[in-house]
């Protein structure tokens, strides 16, 4: 009987963690969740911590594929990055994708918007997101020329947010930071 083909013995999850957490690798992750069903349920929330939406091409894809009756990622991850740099010009079919797919997904802790250069910023990334994360604590903003009312009316849609990044982010009252860190204390 080759290697290949004899049954893997079951292993309890508390030491299939363990051995997971001392896996760095993501091709390693992605090789030892074929063994089984248990080495994979322990290992999807390793490998899909953060999930990026480069363009609309992959919300498409993403929407398709988590519709799939055989998908095993799993609803919630670790970090949302969206980068709308290049989807100009923005038709009605793109704010319906942006709007379907993020709220078919939702984020832990973090949350990244990267504008491009010194474009102003289109409100649907904004209203998508808009109270789609409850939990979310650090925000990071890239780029964009923002207007101050609609920049702190999204800001206040973030109840539990305890950390917000600013890069190269410029404000139409003439305010602008390349890089500015804020803190606010936790919520109790």
């Amino acid at each position: 009987m080759s290697t290949f083909s004899r049954p893997l013995p079951d292993l309890p999850n508390e030491l299939i963690c363990k051995i997971l957490d001392n896996i760095g690798y993501k091709a390693d992750l992605i090789a030892v969740s074929l063994l089984s069903r248990s080495w994979l349920n322990c290992s999807r929330e390793r490998l899909f911590k953060d999930i990026t939406f480069k363009n609309r091409k992959s919300l498409v894809q993403f929407a398709k594929f988590y519709h799939s009756p055989y998908r095993t990622i799993p609803d919630t991850f670790q970090h949302v990055y969206l980068n709308p740099c290049h989807w100009d010009p923005f038709t009605a079919q793109d704010r319906v994708i942006v709007f379907v797919t993020l709220a078919l997904i939702a984020s832990k802790e973090k949350f990244t918007i990267r504008a491009s250069g010194k474009a102003v910023i289109p409100n649907w990334p904004l209203t998508a997101t808009k109270g789609q994360w409850a939990s979310i604590r650090h925000l990071e903003l890239i780029g964009g020329i923002y207007s101050a009312p609609k920049f702190f009316e999204y800001i206040g849609s973030f109840p539990k947010l305890e950390l917000l990044h600013l890069y190269a982010a410029s404000f139409h009252d003439g305010w602008e930071e390349d890089t500015v860190h804020y803190s606010f204390p936790p919520p109790r």
